[in-house]
């Protein structure tokens, strides 16, 4: 059967069969919400842009429109609502409720998009659909990330170190917001961290396969470990390399997720306690896939750049989590004991 449909398709006289099935799929894509539906779409998607038959250009050309459409959505949204002076002119007259509820909207809209986005950048590389190089893509990624962190430090709950301007800032904050923004932060969180992690695993692929890096035959200037002279020298070479921008983005915001943690409980609302766990079992799975992507094994890599990208200090990746993890568990042994 994988055979057979492209095969078919390629057939001049079904050409404007396939290009109207590829576009009822891209628009099924931008419409649902459903993830199994999305999951479905995007490996058709993925499948026949892939290979080498007659209709690939055609596909690729379908499928180059459904990744810039996704990209213009998601820009758009996160512009518009991270330009708080051109929504307070427009929210002046509304009630607090209404300007809740188009904010909700707002939200739910942006977390649907990125969602879209994160299931498809698993399937396909959109580096190969925004452009010649990967620029496009790298822009989109920051972008997404300085949403992230903006929304992040929006919800930031107060910490025992902080002053009591920011402690009454943060508590009056939290008065005031929906309890629905509570549960679709989270899963913008979780979907543009996914994003952002997907288009670097793309890109790491492409270094480490197409760049030869994994090959028995590469060859390097370093043989093995590299010196403390040599490292001085070669991080000034690589400091300006798109993967490791995208990882030191990454780890930025892997670390700001653990920084929701609630130390104590007892002075947190009931949501704010769920928003801190949302996030940090969040954080979790992405630091997970950071150090599996960026391994500190790449320190003995021949090559400048797998060693640049080593992380060979990944203690707050695994402390926020361990501090996290060893909360709960007290949290378990108290109730046990009181039961």
């Amino acid at each position: 059967m994988s055979r057979l449909v492209p095969s078919v398709f390629s057939l001049p006289q079904r050409k404007n069969d396939f290009l109207a099935l590829l576009k009822m799929i891209s628009e099924i894509y931008l419409q649902t919400t459903d993830e199994t539906v999305l999951t479905n779409a995007a490996r058709s998607i993925a499948y026949v842009c892939d290979g080498n038959h007659a209709r690939s250009n055609d596909a690729r050309a379908q499928v180059t429109k459904l990744v810039t459409e996704l990209r213009d959505r998601i820009c758009s949204q996160l512009s518009q609502q991270d330009s708080p002076k051109s929504s307070k002119a427009k929210n002046r007259r509304r009630s607090s409720t209404e300007t809740s509820a188009i904010s909700i909207d707002a939200e739910s809209a942006l977390c649907n998009n990125l969602d879209r986005a994160r299931i498809l950048s698993k399937k396909v590389d959109f580096s190969s659909f925004l452009g010649d190089d990967f620029s496009s893509l790298e822009e989109l990624c920051q972008f997404i990330a300085e949403g992230i962190t903006r929304r992040l430090k929006s919800l930031q709950v107060a910490r025992p170190i902080d002053d009591e301007e920011t402690v009454a800032t943060c508590k009056e904050r939290w008065e005031s917001i929906d309890e629905n923004m509570v549960y679709i932060m989270p899963c913008i969180v979780r979907s543009g961290l996914a994003v952002i992690l997907n288009s670097t695993t793309w890109r790491m692929h492409k270094v480490l396969h197409e760049d030869g890096l994994m090959s028995r035959n590469h060859t390097s200037n370093h043989k093995g470990y590299v010196s403390e002279s040599d490292d001085e020298d070669m991080s000034d070479i690589m400091e300006d390399h798109e993967l490791l921008r995208l990882r030191n983005h990454l780890i930025s915001l892997v670390e700001l997720c653990y920084d929701q943690f609630v130390l104590d409980e007892e002075d947190c609302s009931s949501l704010q306690v769920q928003w801190s766990n949302a996030i940090i079992e969040v954080a979790a799975q992405v630091g997970s896939d950071i150090r599996t992507l960026f391994m500190k094994e790449y320190i003995f890599a021949k090559s400048p750049l797998l060693h640049a990208l080593a992380i060979t200090d990944d203690s707050r990746l695994v402390g926020g989590y361990a501090r996290f993890v060893r909360a709960k568990e007290q949290e378990v042994s108290s109730e046990q004991f009181l039961s």
